[in-house]
């Protein structure tokens, strides 16, 4: 059917030939690939330096200057857990014990940079009669490892596993957000893009971490004061509710937040020791 519009008066698509010289391809190509990088720059310039700006832009229907948050969550999680594969410590002078007992020496070297803990204490019975009897083979087999492979193929198996219990771990956060802000009837969706730029940003702080050459103290000290603060800056920006009720509101999601993230790597734990 031939139209003179330059839109399809059906579909409402463009009408435009596909087939085109090397040269025009070439130049849509690059069209794309800068503007990719126009948004990847504006988004991570607002996720850093005005917290909660992103969510009120898509949610106010200003998403073309942006990433999609869920292509924004993946590009932080892959770069994250791409640097956490990369970097397992290395254990030559460190204390490995397995189930309480150290395991590549004779014994603990009181000289030794630091000590790891895997299986310990010992495995309960109450993480059930399979997990329990799995476990248990598991810490035999450990202990006649050298301590380096083991603590490699552990930290490659939290890196395979870890960012699929983590966007399970993102609708919870949400749901938490919408208990929170019950009376103001915000969608679940909303609450979800808000949960999207946060994990996106808490992945994004953290792998800059690891270029910034200071002690594990001076960090966790650094997430302790900027991630509270960041977060009430984006809630008020994003809720408009008064700071008296932000800050309520920040204490309780950060402590419930702090609670499931436990329980999500322990279970990714429990996981990674069990099969790897």
């Amino acid at each position: 059917m031939a139209v003179d519009d330059r839109f399809c008066s059906r579909c409402g698509q463009k009408l435009e030939d596909r087939r085109a010289p090397l040269r025009r391809l070439l130049l849509d190509f690059l069209g794309e690939l800068f503007s990719l990088e126009s948004r990847l720059f504006r988004s991570l310039r607002d996720l850093f330096f005005h917290p909660g700006r992103l969510t009120e832009d898509y949610l106010a229907g200003k998403r073309a200057s942006q990433l999609p948050p869920v292509r924004l969550y993946l590009v932080a999680s892959l770069f994250f857990f791409f640097l956490f594969s990369l970097t397992p410590p290395d254990v030559s002078n460190m204390n490995v014990f397995v189930g309480g007992q150290i395991i590549g020496r004779d014994v603990p070297d009181p000289d030794a940079a630091g000590n790891i803990r895997l299986l310990d204490p010992d495995p309960k019975t109450s993480l059930g009669e399979t997990a329990r009897h799995r476990l248990e083979a598991q810490q035999e087999r450990f202990r006649q490892m050298d301590p380096q492979v083991l603590i490699d193929a552990v930290y490659q198996g939290i890196a395979r596993t870890l960012p699929k219990a983590l966007i399970l771990f993102l609708p919870i956060l949400a749901l938490v957000l919408k208990v929170l802000f019950w009376r103001s009837r915000i969608l679940y969706f909303d609450h979800s893009i808000f949960a999207l730029h946060l994990q996106s940003f808490l992945f994004l702080l953290f792998s800059l971490s690891w270029f910034v050459p200071v002690s594990v103290i001076l960090l966790l000290a650094f997430f302790v004061l900027v991630t509270p603060a960041y977060l009430v800056l984006a809630m008020r920006r994003v809720y408009a509710q008064s700071w008296s009720r932000i800050l309520l509101k920040t204490a309780a999601l950060l402590s419930i937040y702090l609670f499931v993230l436990a329980a999500v790597f322990g279970g990714t734990m429990i996981y990674v020791l069990t099969y790897v």
